[in-house]
């Protein structure tokens, strides 16, 4: 809350998915620089103003930073995590990266203002970040860090990563022949392996990582099953989910009650 100012602006959407939700935001500010986190996302003290100073360096165009996970987590909620945000998991190097989360981002006003036809009608980071990388660099600076606190079901959790998987596919190529997309969804059929192996090696750097990663490699693989469905599914019906609605917490952390680990 203390960085929020007073004069803050709160703009709603009927539409409450993460992508209608940060494209209605986005249009509505009005500062030089667009900083986006979700509502579940805790900014350290530094986060805006790391952010905002790596902007500053030469040729960056957009700037992002690391997702941690609080303490006390289940084994699920650790896979969860784990699955979306390996990439970005503490500690994280400064420089060019290849993406850059929804959930810790900053972009100059102007950039976005010049693809605004991408994300006017939703902002998929995948495609707004992979158009600006053609035009400047995406840097990670380890300062701007959020803790990410979410609290999801096994069922809800599986729903989301199949749906977004599902979005993601079918949003990655809009224009693009069947053929291609049919190979695309061969593809997918591997990409649990891929994934897998991708943060296999994220987790060995740090052995109480690799430690839950055993512990939770049957839910890991659970979610990446359900986002490579999501994906074959994207790729070959070329259509988004009829729902895009992200997981609910749990009932029993919405309460305060956290489960134990």
């Amino acid at each position: 809350q203390s960085l929020i100012d007073v004069g803050a602006t709160v703009v709603r959407s009927p539409d409450d998915t993460p992508i209608a939700l940060a494209a209605r935001g986005i249009a509505a500010a009005t500062g030089d620089v667009i900083c986006l986190t979700e509502d579940h996302c805790v900014p350290s003290q530094e986060w805006a103003a790391s952010l905002v100073r790596a902007l500053s360096h030469e040729g960056v165009i957009a700037a992002g930073g690391p997702i941690a996970m609080p303490a006390g987590v289940t084994s699920f909620d650790w896979a969860f995590h784990i699955v979306d945000f390996y990439r970005y998991l503490p500690p994280v190097r400064s420089g060019p990266v290849s993406s850059l989360s929804i959930c810790n981002v900053a972009y100059p006003r102007p950039a976005l203002d010049a693809i605004q036809g991408e994300w006017q009608n939703g902002f998929h980071e995948t495609r707004v970040n992979d158009m600006l990388r053609s035009r400047g660099i995406l840097e990670m600076t380890p300062n701007a860090l959020v803790t990410c606190d979410r609290r999801v079901s096994v069922a809800d959790g599986m729903g989301e990563r199949f749906r977004f998987g599902q979005l993601f596919a079918a949003r990655r190529f809009p224009k693009s022949s069947l053929l291609r997309r049919l190979a695309y969804a061969a593809g997918a059929i591997a990409l649990p392996l891929v994934l897998l192996t991708r943060i296999a090696r994220r987790c060995s750097m740090d052995p109480r990582l690799l430690t839950q990663l055993l512990k939770s490699a049957g839910y890991v693989m659970l979610l990446l099953f359900a986002w490579a469905a999501g994906e074959f599914i994207g790729y070959v019906t070329a259509r988004p989910p009829g729902s895009s609605v992200a997981a609910r917490n749990r009932e029993d952390f919405r309460h305060g009650e956290i489960p134990s680990s």
